[in-house]
């Protein structure tokens, strides 16, 4: 699989080791040596969000402990929502720009790649 640049979080941010989550929702800008690629849309969409580059870098607290600040334990935050919210959003400025087209037919063509809207 081709590996793409993420359209979500900026290419700064990652070279700084920042994790997504800790800057948008905690204003936490600080380095995390562990970062780990998240993307926004997995299971069987997961080569889709690839391809897109809807993906973002998030640090151990954020992903894959299994705590209650983990973007996978909805059961104890809504980080899973936000970023698909966040992932759609981005995915249809960017289609709407590159092609020209209204929201109504980005969102069209979003249901019909990921299977529903977020938003």
């Amino acid at each position: 699989m081709k590996k793409t640049k993420s359209i979500v979080q900026s290419e700064e941010s990652i070279k700084k080791k920042q994790c997504y989550l800790c800057l948008m929702l905690e204003n936490d800008n600080s380095v995390k040596y562990q970062l780990q690629e998240h993307h926004i849309f997995g299971g069987s969409r997961r080569y889709i969000s690839e391809g897109y580059g809807l993906k973002v870098m998030l640090c151990a607290k954020h992903h894959g402990h299994g705590g209650d600040f983990d973007v996978h334990n909805e059961g104890k935050n809504n980080y899973m929502k936000y970023l698909h919210e966040i992932g759609q959003k981005t995915w249809m400025h960017k289609y709407m720009q590159d092609r020209g087209v209204i929201e109504e037919k980005a969102l069209e063509v979003f249901r019909d790649t990921f299977g529903k809207s977020y938003v």
